[in-house]
This record gives C-alpha cells, structure tokens and sequence, in this order.
C-alpha cells in the first residue's frame, strides 16, 4: 500500500512505474490535460494571492492582466469539474496562457517567487509557466514529462494492477494508492486488511513547505506525525514498512538557501552535506518504529522525476519485500506442523528422542 501525506509524490512513482511496465496509451496522456491547464491557472492564482499578501506592487497594466487571470481561474471553479477526467474541455487559451506568461515575468511576481516557502505553491509551478504556450495549443498531446509533472489530487482509493514483466520489476503485483489530504485520510481504514507491506513517501523538500491544507502546518513536520500514527497502528504491528525519501533533488537545491535546523532544530550535522540531511531526516522516522518494524525496515533516497531511480527502488523493494514474504511464510509452515503434531493422540505423536545415549555392556565371556 503506497501512503504519505498530500503532493509526497505517490502518485508520479505510479505515474512512472505504469511508463516502466509500458501501460500508459495516448488517452492517458491526453487525459493530463485539463489537469495540466488547472495546475498552471491554479499556481498563478496562489502567486498572485501572495503578491498582495506581501504588499508588492504591480503596475496599472499588469494588475489589469492579473485580474483577467484570476476572473477566468475563477470562472473555472464554478463549473465544478475534476482534473484528470479523460473528456474535459480545454481551460487555457492562447490569450490566457500569453497573460500567465507576462505575468511570471512581472517583478513582483518573482519576488513572490523567491519566497514560495511562505505559502503553499506547487513545486512544479515555474515547469507550468514556462510552457504554457505549449499547453494551449489545441493539438497538443503530453509529453512523458510532462504527465510526470502534471499534479492531478488523488481522491478515493485506487488499485494498480502491474502484471507486465520487465526485468522482473514489480510483476504480479497490486498497488494501493489513497489520497494524502486529511480530508482523504479517514477512507483509509477501508484497505487496511490483507495489507502485504507499506511504502511510505516522503517529500524531502517539505522541510521548506507548508501544506495546502494549512498554511501554518510544516509538510515535514505534517509526514512525521502521519507516520507516527501509521505505524503505531495495531494492525501494522508485524507489517513490513519501507520508506521512500523523495524530491532529493529538490531537497539539495533548497539546502543551499535554507538549513533543515528549522524543522530540526536540534540539528548539529554540516547544513550544506545533502547525504549527511538525508541520513538525519531518515533517522526521525526509524526512531518511531517498534522493534519489530526495525528488523525489515529498508529506506530509498530518489527523485521521482528519474525514472531510473523509481526503477532500481522498486527492483529493490521487490527483493527485499519477498525476502520477508518468504521467511514468514517458512515460519508459518512450521509452526502449522508443529500445531498438528500437537493435536495429535499421545500413541501417534512421534517419540521423542532421548538427550542420552544409553549402551549396552557386553558380558565378559
């Protein structure tokens, strides 16, 4: 079961093991459009909201532009419709996505930019601007990249069925994705029997961000308490639990202008070493699991984005998953031996062996 909390990143290491195992058609690339168009509107619309949050001016002209955005970007929210529908109609036109562009480069706008840690944006925010004009066009179809950029909110639960061989990645398996939103959260419940092992994302850049949710709330902050409560579970007693530390790539671009004493304060470690953060942030979440979590815990440090390293994580996981089925498996036909030997009749059980060796003298003749 893939769990984290809201824009972990769940979602792209599915988006990029379905491209693995070939099962992505030219409707689903399709379908990342509307998606796409929404997540472009919606990232200008929280830019701008913080431009006056701040206080930053705009010229007369510009704001005039600013507020035809934010007229269209509303106009959208009334018609009520869900990204990632296969059939939705185009949101972007090619007069809007030119106002979006000059729009990212106002002044004002950029410095809202440079202080995105402040408020909640999407990370892929500047990917959407920068190729807005490609969006709108009405014969365009979704690169690879840009269905892995695309953000479309999981609601619900949802089955990934992963049949398809390569290199023996991942076959035969279902995943069990649910959408990481508190609002989500409580359907959770409904998929928690029959659960083979957990795979938790974390979004390892969440240290500079604060959740859609709540403005105040720290993401990293929001993943570790969710984590707690996961693993403190009493049905995740003896379940095996595996953690992906995503978005590292991310996380070292933000190392360079922000420590992770913010979050961790308690932090005394080199602010500019990324392994030596990863190694510490990793550590909060292995300090929370009981003893007999640690036995199999495992741990990956990946990017998502890469599609070789959701590959060689997931070949990894893979071994180390069946590597446990396979010992309790073992175990379990053992002990269920043991239990028929027991309900046995005493004339039926087998005699046990003696500790001693008992030898017969031969007489002396």
């Amino acid at each position: 079961m893939l769990l984290g909390p809201g824009e972990s990143g769940k979602s792209t290491v599915l988006k990029q093991l379905k491209f693995i195992h070939n099962q992505m058609q030219e409707e689903d690339y399709k379908s990342f459009i509307p998606a796409l168009h929404l997540n472009t509107l919606h990232s200008m619309k929280a830019l701008l909201k913080a431009v006056k949050d701040m206080d930053l001016k705009m010229d007369g002209e510009t704001q005039e532009v600013a507020n035809k955005v934010l007229a269209a970007v509303k106009a959208i929210a009334r018609a009520s419709v869900t990204p990632g529908s296969p059939l939705l109609p185009s949101f972007l036109t090619t007069e809007l996505a030119k106002d979006i562009q000059t729009l990212w480069r106002n002044e004002a706008v950029q410095k809202a930019w440079q202080r995105r840690n402040e408020f909640w944006l999407l990370e892929n925010a500047d990917y959407y601007f920068e190729n807005v004009l490609q969006f709108a066009q009405e014969d365009w179809i979704p690169s690879e990249e840009a269905v892995i950029m695309g953000r479309a909110r999981t609601t619900g639960i949802l089955q990934t069925k992963l049949a398809y061989e390569a290199e023996d990645l991942m076959s035969n398996w279902t995943l069990v994705d649910v959408g990481g939103q508190r609002s989500e959260r409580k359907k959770w419940i409904n998929c928690f029997s029959d659960v083979t092992a957990i795979l938790f994302v974390v979004n390892l850049a969440g240290y500079n961000a604060v959740l859609f949710e709540d403005g105040k709330v720290n993401r990293m902050e929001e993943a570790l308490n969710l984590f707690g409560q996961i693993v403190k579970n009493p049905l995740f007693v003896r379940t095996p639990i595996y953690l992906f530390l995503n978005k590292r790539d991310l996380f070292e671009q933000m190392l360079r202008a922000k420590p992770i004493t913010d979050v961790f304060p308690e932090y005394t470690g080199n602010h500019y070493n990324v392994m030596e953060c990863m190694t510490y942030v990793s550590n909060q979440f292995w300090n929370q699991l009981n003893p007999e979590q640690k036995k199999t815990w495992e741990w990956w440090y990946l990017s998502a984005r890469d599609r070789r390293d959701v590959k060689w994580a997931f070949i990894e996981l893979k071994e180390a998953i069946d590597r446990v089925v396979g010992e309790r498996d073992a175990l379990e036909q053992k002990e269920q031996k043991e239990r028929k030997i027991e309900q046995k009749p005493p004339e039926q059980q087998p005699r046990r062996k003696s500790k001693f060796t008992f030898r017969r003298k031969k007489r002396n003749s």
